[in-house]
């Protein structure tokens, strides 16, 4: 019984932040339920499917709580409760973060306020690591293989729908990544693996960066461009300071490889020069790449504490 009440205050909590939340905004006038809303081909499908086992996995949790049968020792089913506690704590803490810019799902045509304080600032995707800790938690108090299966689908779900709204917000601002990098497809590789900050001006993107893992306590920045027509008014840096601020929650030190012609400008902002990568536009690029009329050659690396 004590895993009952237990569950079912956990879910009550949970769920009622959610619908909370999407009533709330209904009565402002605000869409919140975008789950497969105006998408088209394998984005439709996997918003679709989302949809469904996102609604499969809470009814077959209450079967499984009112029966209160489990496969699992003692021991598993207090950490489900502990692992569900945080889940509940992580997604109340994420919605309340987001305010009114919260949704279920992602809107093709509106846009909001992108988030980066609080808990936004630790996990890019918080209130989906809320969903994934809630179900892991109830799957160890109630442990079903029926129940399994669908909290693990609902989980891929929930993963593959972030990778491909990621893909295609990355996607959005290719030309300005191609002012720093002209290869679309070395800018794609590490894309994938980076987190993309843009700065907006005027409700327009000014400036872009791409930062990437670079080993044990380090990151590198891999693209900082600034739109043509914007250049020359302190976007570039302003970006800068920004990711100084934001990685050194994460990391120890910053890399950023570049041209020769471009060493004063990292210098004017602490960095200091670490090693070299010879001929690596010439071996890396198809066609040789010049700035301010002189072609680039080497790859020069610099460091700057965080």
């Amino acid at each position: 019984m004590l895993f009952q009440v237990t569950a079912i205050i956990l879910l009550l909590v949970f769920y009622g932040c959610y619908f909370g939340k999407m009533f709330l905004q209904k009565r402002q006038g605000i869409q919140t339920n975008q789950i497969g809303k105006g998408k088209t081909g394998t984005a439709k499908v996997i918003e679709t499917l989302m949809k469904i086992t996102t609604i499969l996995v809470p009814l077959v949790e209450v079967i499984c709580i009112v029966f209160n049968q489990t496969m699992l020792p003692f021991g598993a089913r207090i950490k489900g409760a502990l692992i569900a506690a945080v889940g509940d704590i992580v997604f109340v803490i994420s919605v309340v973060t987001m305010k009114d810019s919260w949704c279920a799902g992602v809107s093709e045509t509106d846009k909001t306020e992108l988030i980066t304080n609080g808990i936004y600032q630790i996990s890019r995707n918080p209130a989906f690591l809320g969903f994934d800790l809630v179900y892991i938690g109830i799957l160890l108090m109630f442990f079903q293989w029926g129940l399994l299966v669908l909290s693990v689908a609902a989980m891929v779900m929930f993963h593959l729908q972030i990778v491909k709204v990621e893909e295609s917000h990355k996607a959005d601002y290719m030309a300005l990544f191609l002012l720093a990098d002209p290869s679309e497809k070395m800018v794609a590789k590490y894309l994938g693996r980076g987190d993309v900050y843009v700065l907006f001006a005027d409700g327009a993107p000014a400036c872009v960066a791409v930062v990437t893992d670079y080993g044990p306590g380090t990151c590198e920045l891999k693209n900082l461009a600034t739109d043509e027509a914007l250049q020359n008014r302190g976007y570039a840096g302003q970006m800068l300071r920004y990711l100084f601020a934001v990685c050194a929650d994460r990391y120890e030190a910053m890399y950023v490889g570049t041209s020769v012609q471009m060493l004063p400008f990292y210098e004017r902002f602490g960095f200091v020069p670490s090693h070299r990568v010879e001929n690596f536009f010439v071996d890396f690029y198809p066609e040789p790449i010049f700035e301010n009329g002189v072609q680039c050659v080497d790859m020069e690396y610099l460091k700057r504490r965080l």
